[in-house]
């Protein structure tokens, strides 16, 4: 059965004075797993763990809620016991309050309409322009740098608060060449949604955010070709390249505002099994932020059309690749987190149905993941359509024959990024239809 890990409190860190002011509430990544006859589910509870393989049953991997007595009937046709997250279930008031927990209700995303769009494209124009070149004046040790990281970090956080993931898609959308630049950008987006997602507070959110756009700086004092090495290297050039992490946290020790950035930069490789970089670190002792920027790092550059690491893989392929490496490169229950927040089929993810046509993942289902809610874009020839929309939950009911799926998942490109800047034009939800009826 599932082993949870048992984190311990975050080691105390002797460089600021006020550090005592900076614990942040990484509690609430610990989780309390109850298990429970399957005669004892009631309705509001979340299923995090089977008696048996989730590959052997039809319920995503990353568990989910009750929502009715049908549900509990299903789950009872493949288990006889299951374990509950008790935080979870608490969030929907399933269990009473000696099971202890903060709550929290788990956000569903969607996929942005146009205004939020065009006010979070403002943004990452602006946060562009302000980290062109800004990654060179720090690994100069150019004091005036820290204004520049502190605008584009607040910049992310408000855009994160005000509209989730927006940013992520449109800094994944808009990566255009081979630079740090870029990636930091998509990292910083990605891991500050995913902390708030965590529920990590304002101060904790900020931190976050720096570390991952810092978390390559290391990289600017090696040489350019090793750079832009296209991922192909010698033994000797590898032992330099992995350099990077403890010529970064010297570069960010230097100055007081980037210091809680140094634990991501020097840490983001290092694995939980232990076989990781600088300092082989295992499980706990890999710091918090630098174990979340670490999944987020390897996501975008699987996913990214840019990246050197060929080929680009779509986003659920890119989960997937993730999954594998659970509690091995990768810290197990911030990999699972990571899925559910992700979804089996990320927001924004292009999609190839039965049909033939081609689609969006615009809104994801918390129950059945793996059943999201797409918007069809083009016919099954390619020609571009009045954009409709599908939910494929509801086609659960339908014949065999005639439920609509999706086959396939494509990566990101220039043409699927232009395709998912034309569906942020739909402000409203569009009336349901079946995607069939959309190539006639």
């Amino acid at each position: 059965m599932f082993k949870f890990f048992r984190r311990k409190p975050p080691r105390a860190r002797p460089l600021r004075a006020d550090i005592s002011s900076r614990t942040y509430l990484h509690t609430s990544m610990e989780r309390k797993h109850k298990k429970i006859h399957t005669h004892d589910l009631k309705v509001g509870m979340f299923v995090s763990e089977m008696d048996r393989p989730w590959i052997e049953t039809p319920f995503a991997i990353q568990g989910f809620y009750i929502y009715s007595e049908e549900d509990i009937d299903e789950v009872r046709k493949y288990s006889d016991h299951v374990y509950i997250d008790v935080f979870e279930s608490l969030s929907r008031g399933a269990l009473g309050d000696k099971d202890s927990g903060a709550l929290r209700t788990q956000e569903i995303h969607k996929f942005p309409d146009r205004t939020s769009w065009d006010q979070e494209q403002k943004t990452y124009e602006r946060v562009t322009r302000l980290t062109f070149g800004l990654l060179d004046k720090i690994a100069m040790d150019s004091g005036e740098s820290s204004k520049t990281v502190r605008s584009i970090v607040d910049s992310c956080v408000e855009s994160v608060i005000s509209n989730p993931y927006t940013l992520t898609l449109i800094a994944q959308m808009e990566r255009a060449s081979i630079n740090l630049e870029s990636h930091a950008i998509s990292c910083c987006a990605l891991a500050t949604s995913f902390g708030r997602f965590l529920n990590l507070d304002s101060r904790a959110l900020h931190d976050l955010a720096l570390g991952a756009l810092l978390h390559d700086v290391g990289m600017l004092k090696l040489p350019p070709e090793l750079v832009a090495g296209g991922g192909q290297f010698t033994r000797q050039q590898y032992g330099e390249v992995k350099s990077h992490a403890s010529l970064g946290s010297g570069i960010l020790t230097a100055n007081e505002y980037y210091w809680p950035a140094v634990d991501v930069a020097y840490s983001h490789h290092e694995h939980v099994d232990g076989c990781g970089y600088p300092r082989q670190l295992k499980g706990s002792a890999i710091p918090f932020n630098a174990r979340i920027v670490a999944i987020v790092d390897v996501y975008d550059r699987l996913t990214s059309s840019d990246s050197y690491r060929q080929p680009v893989l779509s986003p659920t392929s890119a989960m997937g690749e993730i999954y594998a490496q659970k509690g091995k490169q990768f810290d197990a229950q911030l990999v699972e987190k990571f899925i559910r927040f992700m979804g089996v089929y990320p927001l924004g993810t292009l999609v190839i149905l039965n049909t033939g046509e081609t689609a969006i993942v615009v809104e994801k289902n918390p129950f059945y993941m793996i059943l999201p809610q797409v918007l069809v874009v083009l016919s099954r020839d390619g020609a571009k359509i009045e954009p409709k929309l599908v939910d494929l939950f509801e086609e659960r009911h339908r014949a065999e024959e005639s439920k609509i799926k999706i086959v396939k998942t494509l990566p990101m490109n220039a043409h699927n990024a232009k395709l998912l800047k034309e569906a942020a034009l739909y402000r409203k939800p569009l009336p349901s239809a079946s995607a069939s009826d959309s190539s006639t």
